[in-house]
């Protein structure tokens, strides 16, 4: 998983050149400790990455696959400009 340095890092390049388009995936815990058991399960989430999804994106679609996985489709909230087939920034 990322350290606080990469998040940051992460953090910084979505705020300077935010995609249009943001998939989440969330997965439980479980999962990520099967495909990768000495993973550090206090570092699965990323605090600073979803507030900035939260805040800059509106959720378009959401799909739940089986149990607590889900895939959400966010569209950012100030692009009044946005075509569907648009290429990327």
């Amino acid at each position: 998983m990322m350290t606080d340095e990469d998040e940051a890092a992460v953090l910084a390049d979505l705020e300077a050149r935010p995609p249009i388009w943001m998939l989440w995936a969330q997965y439980p815990e479980s999962f990520w400790m099967s495909v990768g058991p000495k993973t550090d399960a206090a570092r699965l989430r990323f605090p600073s990455l979803e507030s900035l999804m939260q805040a800059n994106y509106d959720r378009v679609l959401s799909i739940q696959l089986s149990g607590d996985q889900t895939l959400i489709l966010g569209r950012e909230k100030h692009d009044a400009d946005y075509k569907l087939f648009q290429k990327d920034r």
